[in-house]
């Protein structure tokens, strides 16, 4: 199954049926850089993850843990904030966001962008960063061309982290005008998980000319430290976070080990 496809074909449903025009019941100052905040962490900046659904799994926590998990990221030392908004498959609500930004913590909008709207709902409801996939785009999937998504983010003042899964699609992506860069572990095509893909891809690549952010399948200290050591800025960390029953205390083992 092309997983990519269907979940561009319900981001398109969702633009359609107003689902990104919801607005925050008042005005939110800008999240600060996440591009800023890895800069100035020492070692990898660990990105904790609100994500209440995966497929494939299902279910992994509650909506009423989201504060939860909120208040435990920012205590573990978490250095930004990735808030899934995609309500089918993964559970999420723009609302997140919102909360998110309270922390005062660097907020990333993860969702499956391809129109314009996903972009001026981020910048509403306060994200400072939005994800963007290089594979959607090189299928033809987006709204607009991946650089006008890019400037489009821009305009808002965003930042954008454009998502890799292979070498030559890394190397596409660090050609353009993105902020960060990013590798999914995870095909999300077929879902399967490839630990070591984002240091084998390191490897193999020129040196990037912005910060790298590895994705998917980190679980433990020893995973972070091999990570950081290949040349990763930051780590994003989802499920293992809301599955633990103390994501705190996880967080901060993890942080120990970026360095």
């Amino acid at each position: 199954m092309d997983r990519l496809r269907l979940f561009a074909r319900n981001a398109q449903r969702l633009v359609a049926q107003g689902y990104y025009e919801a607005r925050p019941p008042r005005r939110l100052s800008r999240s600060p850089s996440l591009l800023d905040a890895l800069k100035e962490t020492r070692g990898a900046g660990l990105i904790a993850e609100v994500k209440l659904r995966r497929p494939g799994i299902g279910a992994l926590a509650r909506r009423t843990g989201v504060k939860r998990l909120l208040d435990a990221y920012s205590r573990g030392g978490a250095v930004g904030i990735s808030v899934l908004t995609e309500p089918k498959f993964f559970g999420g609500r723009p609302e997140d966001l919102w909360l998110a930004s309270s922390t005062g913590l660097p907020v990333l909008m993860k969702d499956f962008v391809a129109h314009p709207a996903q972009i001026e709902a981020a910048a509403r409801w306060g994200a400072s960063c939005i994800l963007l996939i290089q594979r959607l785009f090189d299928d033809g999937r987006g709204e607009l061309p991946l650089r006008d998504c890019i400037r489009a983010a821009h305009r808002l003042g965003m930042e954008t982290l454009l998502e890799a899964h292979t070498a030559e699609e890394f190397r596409r992506a660090a050609a353009t005008d993105t902020d960060l860069l990013g590798i999914n572990q995870r095909d999300l095509n077929s879902l399967r998980l490839r630990p070591g893909r984002a240091e084998a891809i390191l490897k193999r690549v020129e040196p990037p000319p912005c910060p790298v952010i590895a994705m998917s399948g980190v679980e433990t200290p020893a995973a972070v430290r091999r990570l950081h050591a290949a040349g990763a800025s930051g780590i994003l960390v989802g499920t293992a976070l809301v599955r633990h029953e103390h994501p705190e205390e996880l967080l901060a083992r993890l942080r120990e080990a970026a360095g």
